[in-house]
């Protein structure tokens, strides 16, 4: 699991999408095993691109897919922000 602060891969190929005006398609393309291990694989679509990935769960072939989509895609990702601090800089003065 990712940390708390950090964006999971689904998270970031939602801004991936939403930065280039596309919208993602997680679809359930097979579903094997017994109940007690099922084996899930899922196809994430991001315009004309498709990944295959997957998992013991839904949520974890989703991410699996969602990871392989970032370090494939041929779409420009967009602009990380540094972090921005609660808080003010104690260092700055305010003009009085």
């Amino acid at each position: 699991m990712a940390h708390p602060k950090e964006k999971t891969p689904m998270c970031l190929v939602n801004e991936l999408a939403r930065f280039n005006k596309i919208q993602p398609e997680y679809k359930l393309l097979r579903e094997q095993g017994p109940a007690h291990c099922k084996v899930f694989t899922v196809q994430l679509t991001l315009g004309d691109q498709h990944w295959e990935a997957e998992g013991t769960s839904i949520k974890k072939a989703q991410h699996t897919a969602a990871a392989k989509a970032l370090e494939g895609t041929k779409f420009p990702k967009p602009i990380v922000r540094p972090f921005r601090s609660e808080g003010r800089n104690p260092e700055s003065i305010t003009p009085t």
